[in-house]
């Protein structure tokens, strides 16, 4: 939303892949005709899921327009892969309005590189991209998700808030307001526990920043 009018959506996908650690399905022997069936073991109870790779795709599609003159385009194409927290490999293509920028980051021999068309650059090994839906944002080093530069910011957590959905739905979220190198607002909801468990991961529900133009720009949650 800007100034309160539609102007985009930023969608993101996630396909995991399920255990990669089980071997096939075991076959039983065929008993030969009047052989009483052996009795069978009792069946073991079944081992924790382990998931394999994540893969997050991200698409960013912003039009600003005066009628139906456009008069401001942006789009961003952003592909993730991770190991369990552990990001993997980075892609990301941007048009600004006609400015086109591409860059990558990849392991290679456990470090992660980051490759922009001006450079190649060590970034910390537990680094992720500044894509907002991963909890880590909060406490990893950043990188950003347009450029590839280190971000150098901090996050302060200021409260729990009531935000809007797009539904016109309320969400109960934690707001958390970055500084430094970032100036955004974000909203996280926060999985409620059972009793005696702990509190469960936050999930991205809500953005705010001002434009370069002086606009407020809103995320609402679908």
């Amino acid at each position: 939303m800007r100034n309160g009018n539609v102007i985009g959506t930023h969608g993101l996908s996630f396909a995991q892949k399920g255990r990669t650690d089980l071997p096939p399905p075991e076959t039983k022997p065929a008993t030969a005709a009047g052989t009483p069936p052996k009795p069978e073991k009792p069946a073991k109870p079944a081992p924790p899921a382990i998931l394999g790779p994540l893969t997050v795709t991200v698409v960013i599609d912003i039009a600003v327009k005066l009628g139906p003159i456009p008069l401001y385009r942006y789009n961003n194409e952003s592909t993730e892969h991770w190991d369990g927290d552990r990001l993997t490999n980075f892609v990301s293509a941007t048009n600004d309005n006609g400015v086109h920028t591409k860059f990558m980051a990849h392991r290679d021999d456990g470090k992660l590189w980051i490759e922009t068309i001006k450079q190649k650059y060590l970034a910390p090994e537990d680094a992720i991209p500044s894509t907002y839906w991963n909890p880590h944002t909060l406490t990893a080093p950043l990188f950003d998700n347009i450029d590839g530069k280190l971000l150098h910011a901090r996050f302060d957590r200021i409260g729990p808030e009531s935000i809007s959905a797009a539904n016109g739905d309320h969400l109960d979220a934690i707001h958390f307001n970055a500084s430094g190198d970032l100036h955004v607002d974000l909203w996280y909801m926060e999985d409620k526990p059972k009793p005696g468990e702990k509190p469960g991961p936050l999930h991205w529900v809500g953005l705010a920043l001002t434009g370069s133009d002086g606009s407020r720009i809103i995320y609402e949650k679908m």
